[in-house]
This record gives C-alpha cells, structure tokens and sequence, in this order.
C-alpha cells in the first residue's frame, strides 16, 4: 500500500458507494430504513464517492503525503450527511474540490498538458455546484454542473490515454469548440437554448470520443484491452443518448431520472467499469493490473437493467422501474466484489510466483 491514508481512506470510499445505491432505492420508493438520507442520493454518490475516489487518484503520481488530507476531508462528508448535517458535509465537499482544483494546478505546472486544464476546468463546475448548494439553491440548479465535473474528468482522462497516437487534423480545435457549447449550455440552463446546447455539446462530444478515442483499436485487440474497448464504447453511446434527452426535454413525470441515469449510469459507472481494473489496484499499490472475462457479465447486465429502467420511466411504468433501479445497484455491488476478488487472486498468485522464485 502506498500510503496508511489510503487505507483509511479506501473503505469510507466503498461505504460512500454502497450508500449512495441503498439512497437510491429509497428514492425509487423501496421500503427500506434510514429513508431520512435519500435525500443526499446525488450528493454522496458524486461528492462522497466520486469525488473522494478521483482525488485519490489523481495524488498518487505526486508523491507527496501530505495531499492525502483532502481525500480524508472530502469523504468526511459522508457520515455528516448520514447525520443530517448537510452545510458541513458541503464544507467538507467544498474543501476537497478545492484541494482538487490545487493538485491539477500542480500536475500542470510539471506537465503542461491541455487535457489537465479540461479536468482542471471540470473541477471548478464541481465547486460552483457545491457553493450553489451552500448558499440555498436546489440540487436540480446544481446537478448539471456535477454532470460537467464528471464528462470533463472523463474526457481528459481519455486525452490523456490516446495522446501517444498520431495527430489528426483540427482534432484539438473542434473539442476545444464542443466543450464551449456544453459549458455554455450549462451557465444557460435557466433559458430554453442551455439545456439544448448542453445536449448539443454532449453528442458532439460522444461523437469526437467514438471517432478518436483508441476504442476502435482496443476493441480488436485482446484481453483487459478488448475489454475496456468495448464498455467505453457503450459508454459513449449513453453519453450520446443523454444529449439527446436533454435536447427533447419530455415533459413526462419520470423523464428527469431517465435523463439523470442515462449519464451516471450509463455514462459515468461504464468509464469507472473500464477503469476500474487499473485504477484500484494503482491506488492500492499494486503493479498489476486484474482482468477477468467475467467483468463483461456486469457490462452487460448494466447495459440491460438501465435501459429497462429507461424504459419505464419513458413509459411511465412504475413497478418496473423500481425492480430495474434495484437490479441497477446490485449490478454495480456485484461488479464491485468480483473486482476485488479478481485483485486478491492476482495478487495471492504473484506473491505465491515470488515465494516459489
């Protein structure tokens, strides 16, 4: 392990997960106790969890241990929401957003990368969500920003990913042109233009990422690569079809959570399914990266649970949108264990390949 915070730190992480799902099911109307914090779903899911996980990441690579304090504060938010004391969870949340936007300052001045500035920027809707919230506004006000924070994030991930491959004209202009349509759309969104230009930018994007993201070659390949190839693609495909739902804007009684969802869900939980293989076990400090064929079951069930849960909410079915949210979770705690099972294998047979040598 890197560093003790890690593991401290790690399990508040999971716990942040597993009650952002539990939240969730309380929200699509399952009987379950502590029905108090279903409120907070969004927040624990994006701040506690997401947030939490991300600056983790990112304070890896620098080596210094003093930045692990902002993931221990930021998931402190998750037991002040539990205990309903929401201004300090948004303290807490504000802090480690601020220390994220800090730790991308750092890793720019040693890199100088445009894509850093794009998750730089992403961070800073985040914030601007979160102090929105603080100062009274609703979460429906700050949700888009969050949405923001997660496809920038994403977005310079994968730049970061596919920058070894061979230039492609006016690849850089256009993205920079897309990111300005979305962002304007987002400090819009009070007017009718801004949700259609922050789906309008949504589908441009998805479509950028399918035509120069490497998952055309990584789908031909094999093993781990074949895999994150395809659940990347899928992923863009549910990135394309939110910005599609944002630009028809139904007014129908359930069409926030099928737009919502098709962008947490279908967007954002496919990228961590395809990155989640590599960056546990970096965050843990292990070399190896863990695959399994049985990784493409939760992909798939995935796929299947939220389009039904689309579905339903499109159609007004209320039954089956309960049972496929419920499916929707447990996918993802499913997903979740057999990663770290596949983890401790790989990590028992290279210990057991070490003690034989």
């Amino acid at each position: 392990m890197k560093n003790k915070t890690v593991l401290i730190v790690l399990p508040f992480v999971l716990i942040s997960l597993l009650t952002g799902i539990y939240t969730g099911w309380l929200r699509m109307g399952w009987n379950f106790p502590m029905t108090e914090v279903m409120g907070q779903h969004g927040l624990i899911m994006v701040g506690s969890f997401l947030g939490t996980l991300i600056l983790i990441e990112r304070i890896v690579g620098l080596k210094k241990r003093w930045l692990y304090s902002l993931p221990l504060i930021n998931v402190l938010s998750l037991p002040a929401l539990i205990v309903k004391a929401v201004e300090p969870a948004l303290i807490f949340l504000i802090i480690g957003t601020t220390g994220l936007i800090g730790v991308y300052g750092m890793i720019y001045r040693k890199y100088k990368e445009k894509y850093i500035i794009i998750m730089m920027t992403g961070a800073a809707l985040l914030l601007f969500g979160l102090v929105l919230l603080l100062i009274g506004y609703r979460y429906p006000v700050a949700v888009p920003y969050w949405m923001g924070f997660l496809l920038l994030t994403i977005l310079g991930e994968r730049i970061d990913l596919a920058k070894f491959l061979p230039a492609r004209k006016l690849k850089n202009p256009l993205l920079g042109f897309f990111i300005i349509v979305f962002i304007t759309g987002l400090f819009t969104q009070y007017y009718w233009i801004g949700p259609l230009l922050t789906g309008i930018g949504m589908m441009l994007i998805s479509i950028w990422l399918l035509k120069y993201d490497i998952v055309n070659k990584s789908m031909r390949s094999h093993g781990i690569h074949q895999y994150i190839g395809v659940v990347l693609f899928t992923g863009y495909l549910w990135l394309f079809i939110t910005g599609f739902l944002m630009t028809v804007n139904l007014n129908i009684v359930y069409f926030y959570d099928a737009l919502l969802h098709s962008f947490f869900l279908g967007f954002v939980f496919l990228m961590i399914f395809a990155h989640a293989p590599i960056i546990f076990p970096g965050v843990m400090g292990f070399s190896f990266t863990p695959f399994h064929k049985s990784f493409y079951t939760w992909m798939v069930l995935l796929n299947l649970s939220l389009l039904f849960r689309i579905l339903s909410d499109l159609f007004f079915l209320n039954q089956p949108r309960q049972i496929s949210g419920l499916f929707n979770g447990m996918v993802l705690i499913g997903f979740f264990i057999n990663l770290l099972i596949v983890i401790r294998n790989k990590y028992l047979s290279s210990r057991k390949i070490g003690t034989q040598n």
